[in-house]
């Protein structure tokens, strides 16, 4: 998930897990670098599933068949590391670097 990336307020533990999973990966993709085993971290960004239910601001969610053909695609040109949509990418990505007072506004 993105959320590896940024956690946003109230989701903390999804975000932890999330990060630490892409950590994890990540170590075991070098670790196994020179054997010939690949490990591909893909972080999608919203996905319209149960989990959203209820989520009505988020721009540029999803169908799942959307996002497994995103992966599936990024997979296949031999990309490493998956992210969502430029969107959300950038977007997670300005956030990290903004002062926390600003992010939170910016939230709210």
């Amino acid at each position: 998930s993105i959320s590896a990336l940024f956690s946003t307020p109230g989701s903390n533990g999804y975000g932890e897990s999330k990060a630490a999973l892409n950590n994890s990966f990540q170590s075991l993709r070098l670790q196994y670098l020179n054997n010939n085993i690949n490990f591909i971290i893909a972080m999608p960004g919203p996905v319209d599933t149960a989990m959203l239910k209820g989520v009505d601001n988020l721009p540029f969610i999803q169908t799942p068949q959307q996002t497994a053909k995103y992966i599936v695609k990024h997979v296949l040109d031999g990309e490493q590391i998956i992210e969502p949509s430029w969107f959300y990418s950038t977007l997670f990505k300005i956030f990290n670097w903004l002062p926390n007072s600003v992010t939170v506004k910016i939230l709210n």
